[in-house]
């Protein structure tokens, strides 16, 4: 499976709230030849208090003929509130193959129990059609701050 490697930062609308659902996506595809594959799991390397609710892949909406790149409801972008607030309804299996096509991973995260949380390098878990295993690292953070919290300790 492969992602873009590049480091980001997903910025998520106010979750300050603990137990408050936030949703974000990042973008998957299968490289040639391996395409299905299902994903098992999804957590973080490294995690202090994000809670990953749910997580769901659907087509990516932007590979459709005449699809806007701008935001749109089609889109999830990162926003407050779960997945299914956003229309979004796919299942665990890559079906796109890299070059033609790709999927949207949409993760559902909460803060857990700490007024700083925080969470970095995805690792999205799949099994391939054979059986074989693999684990694929995405290069990101995610910080989620209660009000308590001085703006700049929760800057990324």
């Amino acid at each position: 499976m492969l992602g873009d490697n590049a480091g980001f930062g997903l910025g998520l609308p106010d979750i300050s709230d603990e137990g408050s659902v936030s949703a974000g996506s990042i973008m998957l595809c299968a490289a040639a030849g391996n395409a299905p594959l299902t994903v098992t799991g999804v957590d973080f390397a490294a995690n202090e208090g994000i809670d990953v609710q749910d997580y769901r892949l659907r087509p990516n909406p932007f590979d459709s003929p005449g699809a806007s790149t701008s935001a749109s409801p089609e889109t999830l972008g990162a926003r407050k509130g779960t997945l299914d607030d956003a229309a979004f309804t796919g299942g665990r299996e890559v079906t796109s193959t890299c070059g033609e096509s790709s999927m949207e991973l949409g993760l559902q995260l909460a803060r857990a129990g700490v007024a700083l949380a925080q969470a970095s390098d995805l690792r999205v878990h799949y099994l391939e059609d054979d059986g074989a295993q693999g684990i694929l690292l995405v290069r990101m953070s995610v910080k989620v701050c209660a009000p308590e919290v001085a703006a700049t300790d929760c800057e990324a």
